[in-house]
């Protein structure tokens, strides 16, 4: 291949690059690229009536984490028998853009808790940035 022609696809290829990155970030509100992967941290498989229930959000991904998850936690075999529900409406965001992220929630030291008096099997259910995670525990 001829010197001159190289640098001419080597330029167009440059050029392409450039614009396309340019182009990403105004792209986001159309197409968000991000993810997360949730992690339910300290709830045991059975636990007794009355007895405290404490447990953690683990948070890993890529996108903007500026609001916390939704936890609900309800009866395996009655959906609307909710115990236990942590909705925080979505909070104001620093226009930063997408970054990566590892958090744990309520934070590093903190724990979510409740205690449960009905004997019953109950289901957590997790979600941040449209993602979500399911647990299985039973309370005797």
């Amino acid at each position: 291949m001829k010197p001159r022609r190289f640098l001419i696809i080597a330029a167009i290829v440059i050029v392409a690059i450039i614009g396309i990155y340019m182009t990403l970030p105004h792209l986001y509100p159309i197409f968000p690229i991000n993810y997360a992967y949730l992690e339910v941290i300290g709830i045991n498989g059975t636990y007794n009536v009355n007895q405290i229930i404490k447990f953690q959000i683990k948070a890993v991904g890529y996108g903007i984490p500026c609001d916390m998850p939704s936890i609900t936690i309800y009866k395996s075999n009655q959906p609307s028998v909710i115990v236990y529900e942590k909705k925080v409406p979505p909070l104001m965001c620093p226009i930063m853009g997408s970054t990566f992220f590892n958090n744990v929630y309520p934070n590093k030291n903190g724990t979510y808790s409740l205690t449960i008096k009905d004997p019953s099997k109950y289901i957590i259910d997790a979600s941040f940035l449209n993602h979500e995670i399911k647990k299985e525990f039973e309370v005797k």
